[in-house]
């Protein structure tokens, strides 16, 4: 029989893990460029963070780019789009 308790501590790492990785970014993003970025306006994909915020944000996002990389790379993100 399934057993949902087993299924959702099993998942529950994963979902934690996410979370800090979102709150990460933002406040690696926020240090380095003074921007407070919501979750929605990015995501993250295989080690990648894309960015899906104004042109204007994405600008000085990239100008900091390794700044926040940086503080990203123990985290496994590598790159920003």
């Amino acid at each position: 029989m399934f057993n949902i308790e087993s299924y959702l501590k099993k998942h529950q790492n994963k979902i934690k893990n996410d979370f800090d990785l979102f709150e990460m970014v933002i406040f690696s993003v926020k240090k380095h460029t003074n921007i407070l970025l919501k979750q929605e306006e990015f995501s993250l994909n295989k080690g990648f963070v894309v960015l899906k915020t104004t042109p204007l944000k994405k600008n000085k996002i990239i100008l900091n780019k390794n700044n926040i990389l940086k503080d990203l790379l123990s985290f496994g993100l590598n790159n920003i789009k």
